[in-house]
């Protein structure tokens, strides 16, 4: 298995075994592994001192350590590879929902306080143990049963964030929630709202990160998940049809474009009520809320006496997430036009004439040339002008009149 990976991975993890004490690969690597899926971020659980591991890593590979944390844990960066390096620990919850009070621990320890048994499965990287697969917890009968199987009947009690972790890699992956863990799931679905909001949005914004997240969300729904997370949240085919769409569409950042999606039908009251528990940043909450006042005003995009240069003094005044949100929920098909066509073409659009031309041509610093370049910009906008001969022509008319005002 571990043969067939990538020599840069191998590379990896062979100084990983070098390190001195016994090192594995846990987690999410090996479940993809054994699935035979593509892995590029790797875990790495050792019996010693995860971030010392971590830093020499960085030095063996011309990497970087990018993060530590108190948990014992450090991630590396390096030949295209995101490493999560950790101390084998045990954990205990001091109270439900809380997060846990961590002490190292061994590889079996560490094994059994995971959230799945798919995810219980390590892969020796020593040279006596290299390629040998450890499984305490049956997780390679769940593996090709496509079931996603909690350890213990208290896990969902403990972090309720395995709930949503496991509609999101139930999703990713076609696997279904073993019966008993769905029966867990359905039983302490409500703890989930109360951790903090922090929390919760951190999950929320995984899903939306996901590649095909309507699945998760759906499923989320369906399981009473998302109104845990925030009681205005909800799922449905039309939501899922707008997430396609925007793929299909654009490119880049789609979560924001996915969290102005699922803010669409929200009041404002509703909205600033999530904002408030859940705690998201200004890149997504702002265009979530412009998405809502730019609803109120797509009324003035609609009709046949819409100029291109009205269309573009309203849109301008919102920011592009917003407006292509706006382009892949709205039912009216004029609006829907002066949407794309905004965004493609309209928003682009600048007079042929640049600033310094117009002084030549006798325009006045100051606000007549920002008012002049304006103007150029509404006639070619509106199919006014269609060359910078025409434009010309428009700028001495603009002189004249000005001039003409001027001297009464």
């Amino acid at each position: 298995m571990l043969e067939g990976l990538p020599p840069d991975t191998q590379d990896v993890l062979r100084v990983a075994a070098s390190f001195g004490s016994p090192t594995f690969l846990v987690g999410g690597s090996v479940r993809d592994l054994l699935l035979g899926l593509p892995i590029t971020d790797l875990d790495l659980v050792v019996e010693g001192d995860g971030p010392r591991l971590a830093e020499e890593l960085a030095v063996a590979l011309d990497g970087t350590v990018a993060a530590h944390s108190p948990f014992g844990t450090a991630q590396v960066r390096v030949k295209g590879h995101v490493i999560d390096v950790a101390t084998a620990r045990k954990e205990r919850y001091p109270y439900p929902g809380a997060l846990p009070v961590v002490t190292s621990g061994t590889l079996a320890e560490d094994l059994h306080r995971r959230d799945f048994t798919v995810h219980a499965i390590a892969c020796g990287l020593m040279p006596d143990n290299w390629g040998e697969l450890v499984d305490p917890c049956d997780g390679r009968t769940d593996l090709d049963a496509r079931l996603l199987r909690v350890l213990h009947d208290r896990s969902f009690v403990d972090d309720p964030t395995r709930m949503v972790r496991a509609v999101r890699y139930g999703a990713r992956l076609r696997f279904s929630l073993e019966q008993r863990t769905e029966e867990l799931l359905h039983r302490d679905r409500l703890g989930l709202a109360a951790i903090t909001g922090t929390r919760r949005w951190k999950e929320l914004r995984r899903l939306l990160e996901e590649d095909q997240p309507e699945r998760a969300l759906l499923w989320a729904d369906r399981l009473g998940l998302l109104q845990a997370i925030h009681p205005a949240l909800s799922s449905d085919p039309w939501l899922a049809a707008a997430f396609i769409k925007a793929r299909s569409s654009n490119r880049g950042a789609l979560p924001v474009l996915y969290f102005c999606l699922l803010a669409a039908r929200l009041s404002p009251s509703d909205l600033s009520d999530l904002v408030h528990d859940l705690q998201p940043p200004a890149s997504y909450s702002k265009p979530a809320r412009d998405l809502l006042r730019l609803q109120d005003a797509a009324g003035a995009l609609s009709g046949p006496r819409v100029r291109p240069s009205q269309a573009v003094a309203l849109l301008e005044e919102y920011p592009p997430y917003a407006v292509k949100a706006m382009a892949l929920i709205t039912e009216d098909e004029e609006t829907h036009a002066r949407l794309t066509a905004y965004l493609s073409r309209w928003n682009g659009l600048k007079p042929r004439l640049q600033a310094e031309r117009l002084v030549e041509l006798g325009v006045p610093s100051g606000p007549e040339l920002g008012e002049c370049l304006a103007r150029l910009r509404a006639a070619r906008l509106d199919g006014e002008t269609h060359s910078i001969e025409d434009e010309m022509a428009l700028v001495r008319r603009w002189l004249t009149r000005l001039v003409l005002v001027a001297g009464r």
